[in-house]
This record gives structure tokens, sequence and C-alpha cells, in this order.
């Protein structure tokens, strides 16, 4: 909650926390994961994120800095995505994770209009996931370096249309050379996991990590994630190796006297 909440995303009388279980949620998840190192938290996640050209594992440098820059809801040209996740990667150049997640709601449709420092811009752009990969796209032209978008929702599977949806109002948003262009980029350089998903990586994180202060955060993550409902069904219980049960007692009969 912190997070959110110095974002400004709970009011102090928490009249609005009904409808901010999204970005509670955001904040609970990637709050914790900022304490752990890269390699036992949020590297896992991403590697376990797919693409719609069918690739699993976002295309991460091959040495990552130890402590990522993690900015809650910042404001950039066109949109407020949910996390900007800066790594430093090979040769010191920046990485760039922006995060969207989704609880319950489906991404917006709806023109933006997000404040950049003293400044409102409004983009005409209505898809949420178009206009934050244009912010990327921007912000990588800018600094230099690598990165992609996550989408993080609570499908078990890959929510396809949500993504091609995004991929064709990029193509006409632009001319049709760069849309073209920024469609392919969009669909080879946006990943999703489910929440279900990451609850299963932190299962498998849990199980191996021996440092106990990473397993409490590990373990916080796996009951805030099953409290949600996004806890893995890991299937039946094994039989009893001991073979069958014993057979019941025998029936006692009573009599009632009358």
């Amino acid at each position: 909650m912190p997070h959110a909440e110095l974002r400004g995303k709970i009011s102090q009388s928490g009249s609005n926390a009904f409808d901010r279980l999204e970005d509670l949620l955001t904040s609970d998840v990637f709050g914790r994961l900022r304490y752990l190192p890269p390699d036992r938290g949020l590297i896992p996640v991403l590697q376990q994120a797919v693409n719609l050209q069918g690739n699993r594992g976002c295309p991460l440098p091959q040495t990552v800095s130890p402590e990522p820059d993690y900015q809650f809801w910042p404001w950039l040209k066109r949109c407020e995505p949910d996390v900007l996740i800066q790594l430093s990667g090979d040769e010191g150049k920046p990485f760039l994770v922006l995060v969207e997640c989704k609880y319950r709601s489906p991404k917006s449709d709806r023109p933006g209009a997000e404040a950049n420092g003293d400044v409102e811009e409004r983009s005409a752009l209505p898809d949420q996931l178009a206009r934050e990969f244009l912010d990327l796209t921007d912000w990588l032209s800018e600094q230099g370096g690598d990165g992609i978008l996550l989408y993080v929702t609570g499908h078990s599977v890959l929510p396809r249309s949500d993504l091609e949806t995004s991929a064709a109002a990029l193509a006409g948003e632009a001319g049709s050379n760069r849309g073209n262009r920024l469609r392919e980029r969009f669909l080879d350089r946006t990943y999703w996991i489910g929440w279900p998903a990451m609850w299963a990586v932190f299962r498998e994180l849990y199980t191996q990590e021996q440092d106990p202060y990473r397993r409490r955060i590990l373990g916080d993550l796996l009951d805030l994630l099953a409290h949600k409902g996004y806890r893995r069904f890991r299937g039946w219980p094994e039989p009893n190796p001991a073979g069958p049960l014993p057979p019941p007692p025998s029936p006692v009969w009573y009599r009632r006297d009358t």
C-alpha cells in the first residue's frame, strides 16, 4: 500500500479504496519485488512472460544491475503507466520495463489526458496499451537503450484480442510506413503474464529460497495472490502411498429398553 498511498491512489479517508483495488495489488506486488534481487524476483517473472509471436521470455540483457530503479505511476507524455522499472544492462545501457497491471477492469479505451509536470497533454489515441507503447518508444529514442511493455492481467491464457487491437491502433495512428513499423515492434516488444502465472513463479522461487528474509517476502506474495483468487490449481492430492484404507470397525447395535 505505501506506494499507492504516496502517489495519491488511496485517499486519507479511504473513501476511494474500493475503486483502487487494482492500484493496491500493483503496489503490493511490485513494491515487494523491489526488495528482492532481480534474479530472485523480477527476472524470473519476465522469463515467463509471452508475446503474440509465441516467444516466451523477454529479451533481457546478459547482465543486469543488482538494484533496478522502480517508479510507481510516473507521468509520461501520453499516459501514466503503473510501474516504470529501469535496469542497467550490458555496458551500462538502460533497459526499461513499462508495466501495465489489470485486476478486474479491462484496458482503457478512452483518449488519454495525463499530466506531465505542469503541462497537461492530450492524446487522441484511445487505446491504453498503444499510448503506453508510444511513450516507451519515445523514451528509448531520447535516452537510448532497449525495453519492453509488460501487460499483467488476471487471465490464465494470453488475452490475444487485447494485444491485437492495440497493435492495430498503432498501425492506424501513424502513416502507413511508420504505423506498420510500430505495429511490428509492438508485437515483438509487448509481453504478457497473468497473475496466476506469477503466483506459480513465486511458488517455485519460494521452494528454492534459503534466505529467511527473502522467503518471507515471497511468502507474502503467495498469500496476497492466493487471497485475490490467483492461486494456480496444482492438481488433486496423490493417492495414499500406504495402500488401501483399513476396513471400518464392525457396527455396534444398541437396544433401547422398552
